[in-house]
């Protein structure tokens, strides 16, 4: 009896033993995934995988994530016997190769290509000239990878295209673009930026017209000088048209760069006097023409109410002829005398009604009958004082006038052409 116990006992130990081996978990990894298989230094790359207990007991499973044999990361799980789980890991290589993961039995592997080099030319360009952009992509693996590179242009994509390099390699990358409005445009390549400029296309302003010398005399040459401003910032060509009276005289082509002014110059001699119209742009001026000449002494260029017994004598001591000119105090823009005297000549001038007076005089050379003034060298001035004539039947008042240099800087001031008194 003694002897069936024991045997039962044993019989018992061997089945829970059986049962105690029966009931282990274990585990399987399955479905390494590395995404991306290409990458750029400093890009994300993730390692996925699944694990499973198939075994028949809850058990915990240390995950040991090796990259280039060296380990990365671990992880531990507890799974229940039948039950999977999503592994995950974030990786992140800053020197281009070729990486190999390890996980568990699984292997797989991902390839970081260096960027370098990026050019942006030209860096300037006018609307609508093409750009070109260029970096260089590196392969420092043993095969060759490919990867899809995009362009980008103001937070946009442009264009996008597959490179292939071969392992040890360095391919270059090139995209070419254009802008069709002026402004700064930021470009982005295989995560590098840089940047060009669309000028603004060339605009032109005549910002000056001279003519040099104004007046002339006919038949002599004369200079027609335009200022042209290129307000733009692109370069570009301005077709200056000099205009006299309405009708194209000469043109002229100026080069100039964005911000730059440059004179353009014409020349022009008239065989009639007169005034001309010139033009050039949007500015315009009067080119005198003269046929200058001298007058007699004693000419008399105005007369107005000659009934008096007053008499004026001048004597005019400078190098420059002179016109004398009365005027009323009343009313001294109105000339009531005015006559002509050569220089180193004198002469007497009567029947001047009594009243006040203001004296004028116009110095200078090359009278022009067309303007009634000088042409060459004009000064005016005008007295000081007033010059009162008085009479009586018995009694003519004269006034003697001395013109020179010393006389007239003391007794006359200065005025402009607009201030004396008009001839004609």
């Amino acid at each position: 009896m003694k002897r069936i116990c024991n045997l039962l006992i044993v019989v018992l130990m061997l089945s829970l033993t059986v049962g105690a081996v029966g009931c282990a978990a274990k585990f399987e990894v399955s479905s390494l995934e590395v995404s991306p298989e290409v990458c750029l230094a400093g890009d994300t790359v993730m390692v996925s995988a699944t694990l499973a207990n198939t075994g028949n007991a809850v058990g915990d499973y240390v995950t040991e994530l090796l990259v280039n044999d060296a380990m990365e990361e671990t992880q531990t799980f507890t799974l229940e016997p039948g039950s999977s789980q999503s592994l995950s890991f974030t990786l992140m290589k800053d020197e281009p190769g070729r990486y190999a993961v390890q996980l568990g039995e699984l292997t797989a592997s991902f390839t970081v290509l260096g960027v370098s080099n990026l050019k942006v030319s030209p860096s300037r360009v006018e609307v609508d000239q093409p750009v070109t952009v260029t970096t260089d992509l590196q392969n420092a693996g043993e095969t060759q990878a490919t990867y899809h590179c995009c362009l980008v242009c103001q937070g946009k994509e442009v264009e996008a295209k597959d490179i292939t390099v071969a392992g040890g390699l360095i391919e270059k990358v090139t995209f070419t673009l254009s802008q069709a409005t002026s402004g700064m445009y930021k470009v982005e390549l295989l995560g590098l930026s840089g940047s060009f400029k669309v000028l603004m296309p060339a605009e032109f302003k005549v910002v000056n017209l001279d003519i040099a010398p104004n007046p002339v005399k006919v038949g002599e040459e004369t200079t027609i000088t335009a200022t042209i401003a290129n307000i733009g910032e692109a370069t570009g060509t301005y077709k200056a048209t000099l205009l006299v009276d309405g009708l194209v005289h000469d043109t002229m082509d100026a080069t100039l760069a964005g911000g730059a002014r440059k004179p353009v110059s014409f020349k022009a001699t008239k065989d009639s006097p007169g005034s001309y119209s010139i033009e050039i742009g949007e500015r315009e001026a009067t080119l005198k023409v003269i046929q200058p000449v001298r007058l007699e002494t004693g000419t008399i260029l105005v007369r107005e109410g000659a009934t008096g017994k007053g008499k004026l004598e001048v004597e005019n001591q400078f190098d420059l002829d002179a016109v004398v000119v009365l005027c009323s105090v009343k009313e001294p823009e109105i000339p009531l005398l005015a006559f002509y005297v050569q220089s180193g000549d004198s002469e007497r001038v009567g029947r001047i009604k009594r009243g006040t007076y203001v004296l004028y005089i116009a110095l200078g050379e090359a009278w022009d009958e067309d303007s009634r003034k000088f042409s060459i060298d004009a000064t005016y001035h005008r007295g000081k004082g007033e010059i009162e004539w008085e009479e009586t039947e018995r009694k003519r008042q004269q006034w003697n006038l001395t013109l020179d240099p010393a006389i007239v800087a003391v007794f006359y001031e200065p005025v402009s052409e607009d201030e004396f008194p008009k001839l004609g």
